[in-house]
């Protein structure tokens, strides 16, 4: 489930008319004001109605009318809509990616409840107030310390059951198997303590890889900055020469200047040499010509024929053949004139040729750049050669950068660190690795021996009833704080839905860590008995936690509480909605748990409440209420 929109009006704490889209991963709200904005409840009080109306409670003073929204994608993936009037009627609908539109599924309380579980993946009412939601009042420090006897349960009063033992029949191979439960007990002992030991250099090397985070990145933008660099195009992979990006810039002239050239050998001379020899008449074909011969050789013959004065009509030949002549001339102008105008055409194609020649030639190297670079535009070529420039300007930065860091003396006591932590990681796993695989609980072995030890004793002669095992009381304590894990062990039985023993075991390993984190290492352990009592270790010292600082309480119970979250939203995918924390921990413990819900955040939707100023510069997204 991930909450995607919360809508309010009139309700306590919040803006009149507020609306608030929320991202996954970690997102901080901050309230309006310095009045406490109580979202996981109202949270609760939508996802869970009672169908009394007991929303009403969070409207705002002077406000007779309020309502609130709430818009979330279910484990279905399915898109929902939950309106609800407080202290009146709701409804939730369902987005129909067909129509566009919202279906209504039900406007009915109890059914609404159950849809939700059904459907959408909601837990119970209790575990999501008590597992998914994280409030002040729910610190130790914050609880009412009257509390009656008869409510307190203990894990252990689950685990325990308090039998008569019967006497041993072989007392030898009684004793024998106590020689082997000994020997179990002090490598149960031995291995607990390389585990403790484990945990707290896995805990440091976490904040120390963290602390190297930032050198990791800039490394790893190195890295990536130097294979772009070297899978950049330059001039010398492609071969190109050096000036290519000043060809390239004058490509458009040349192109110009060969259209220009070309323009003017249009304007010069006839156009088509053989379209000019085409349209000259041959003499053959000329009736011209043919009439004038034709009719001089008619007067020629005529005063051959004719007698007397008729002859000189053969004078008249004359001006004919002159004719005929003056017509066989003009064609011979002609002829003359064609052949020239061929000369010419033979010189404009010499000139377009050179023209052209000289074009690819000072163009060539910008054709070749252009087909290696696979680009359309000469234009283009600057570009993407600078990009070169560019990338490895940038790699020169990075690198005086990782070269400030490798000077920096905190940066290097921080590598040296993380290598040492390494290094004793790796021994302490060997060590671990040399005793063998699984080893049972210190706890439980003890308890194999204290039965074995009273069953010899039934078998010398001794009673056989049972003497209850050492384990956490379930009176109410008479002074101190209460120890918060039994009923954080109770509440993980039921959430993850397996035995209180193996619920420890799930979240021990988690819990440990955040509680060396959150109070700065100033425990170097911590103990969880398989009953459900928590001991703090610190220099060699062993403290319940009923005798610890009600601080320090708070911060176990937190630890507890962030281990389940993070074994259940494992499970299944459900939002953590945390409500300002700045009553129970100070400024210091805000910014490590802020830290912390970072990294939550990458697994699933976390929700916190904060006033704090700094904050909302922290998280993935700030939310203004």
């Amino acid at each position: 489930m991930q909450i995607l929109e919360l809508a309010v009006q009139g309700v306590r704490g919040f803006s009149p008319s507020a609306r608030a889209e929320l991202p996954a991963g970690y997102a901080v709200l901050t309230p309006p004001s310095n009045e406490a904005v109580a979202l996981a409840r109202l949270l609760s009080a939508l996802l869970f109605p009672d169908g009394r109306g007991s929303e009403a409670a969070f409207l705002a003073p002077g406000c007779e009318l309020g309502n609130a929204s709430l818009m979330f994608r279910g484990n279905d993936q399915s898109i929902y809509y939950l309106a609800r009037e407080l202290g009146g009627a709701g409804a939730i609908h369902r987005a129909n990616q067909a129509s566009g539109q919202w279906d209504l599924l039900t406007d009915e309380a109890t059914e609404l409840a159950e849809y939700l579980k059904a459907h959408v993946g909601l837990p119970p009412k209790r575990h999501f107030e008590q597992a998914f939601s994280l409030i002040p009042e729910h610190f130790p420090s914050k609880r009412p310390k009257a509390r009656a006897t008869a409510h307190i349960e203990s894990a252990a009063s689950k685990l325990s059951d308090f039998q008569p033992v019967p006497k041993a029949t072989d007392v030898h191979a009684a004793r024998a198997k106590l020689f082997e439960l000994t020997k179990e007990l002090d490598l149960s002992k031995e291995i607990e303590h390389w585990q403790f030991k484990l945990d707290g250099i896995v805990t440091q090397l976490s904040d120390v890889e963290s602390r190297l985070a930032r050198g990791a990145q800039v490394k790893a933008a190195l890295q990536e900055a130097e294979a772009a660099y070297a899978s950049a195009p330059s001039l010398d992979s492609l071969k190109l020469p050096k000036d290519i990006a000043e060809r390239a810039k004058r490509f458009p002239q040349l192109v110009a200047k060969r259209d220009e050239a070309f323009a003017k050998l249009e304007t010069e001379g006839p156009g088509d040499v053989l379209l000019a020899l085409r349209s000259i008449k041959p003499l053959k074909r000329n009736p011209w010509f043919w009439a004038a011969v034709a009719v001089g050789a008619a007067f020629l013959i005529a005063g051959i024929a004719l007698p007397g004065a008729a002859r000189y009509l053969a004078l008249l030949d004359i001006p004919a053949f002159g004719f005929a002549a003056m017509v066989a001339l003009r064609y011979v102008d002609d002829l003359q004139r064609a052949q020239r105008n061929s000369r010419k055409g033979e010189r404009r194609a010499a000139r377009e040729k050179k023209i052209a020649d000289d074009f690819e030639a000072e163009t060539q190297w910008v054709k070749k750049a252009m087909a290696a670079l696979k680009v359309e535009s000469p234009a283009e070529i600057p570009e993407i050669l600078a990009r070169r420039s560019q990338l490895a300007q940038n790699v020169e930065e990075l690198r005086a950068r990782v070269a400030a860091l490798d000077r920096d003396p905190q940066y290097s006591a921080a590598v040296s660190e993380e290598q040492q932590l390494k290094r004793e990681k790796d021994a302490i796993e060997a060590k671990m690795a040399e005793k063998g695989g699984y080893v049972r609980d210190a706890g439980e072995v003890q308890r194999d021996i204290d039965r074995v030890k009273r069953s010899i004793e039934a078998g010398d002669g001794g009673t056989s009833a049972a003497r209850p095992p050492p384990g956490p009381s379930i009176a109410a304590p008479t002074s101190g704080n209460e120890d918060p894990f039994p009923a954080l062990l109770a509440l993980a039985s039921d959430v993850l839905m397996v035995d209180a023993a193996t619920a420890g075991n799930l979240i021990r390993d988690r819990c440990i860590q955040y509680f060396l984190t959150l109070t700065d290492r100033r425990y170097s352990g911590l103990e969880l008995e398989r009953g459900g009592k928590a001991y703090a270790l610190s220099g060699g010292q062993r403290t319940s936690a009923r005798e610890l600082s009600a601080k320090d309480v708070d911060i176990l119970y937190l630890a507890g509480r962030l281990a389940l979250f993070e074994q259940a939203a494992s499970r299944g995918q459900l939002p953590l909605v945390v409500d300002d924390l700045t009553s129970v921990l100070d400024a210091g413990r805000l910014a490590t748990l802020t830290r912390i819900f970072k990294q939550l955040g990458t697994r699933t939707q976390v929700l916190q409440v904060s006033s704090a100023p700094d904050t909302p510069t922290m998280a993935d997204a700030a939310v203004s209420l």
